[in-house]
């Protein structure tokens, strides 16, 4: 159990690093590659829910669904904007 544990978190600082790296290119598109396809994988995942007793309940599960799944994609396009566009600070007075 303990191993999987450290398996899972190695391949999440994995993906983080390589994120890093591929965004970093010269290419804009070379960053995008992981995001879109934790995009693709969240809308995959959302039609493939099983259907509950009401319309709604089903739909509700799709969308909660889809929001989880694209957790990833949001922390992968949060460093692919920081590295690329770069993150600056204002000074407000």
């Amino acid at each position: 159990m303990l191993n999987n544990t450290f398996v899972v978190a190695g391949a999440i600082i994995g993906a983080l690093f390589l994120q890093a790296y591929l965004s970093k290119g010269k290419r804009k598109i070379t960053g995008l590659i992981l995001p879109g396809l934790f995009f693709i994988y969240s809308i995959i995942s959302a039609f493939r829910i099983e259907s509950m007793e009401t319309t709604t309940q089903t739909f509700a599960l799709g969308l909660a669904t889809f929001f989880v799944y694209n957790i990833p994609t949001t922390m992968l396009l949060v460093i692919y904007m920081s590295i690329r566009h770069g993150f600056t600070r204002r000074r407000r007075w």
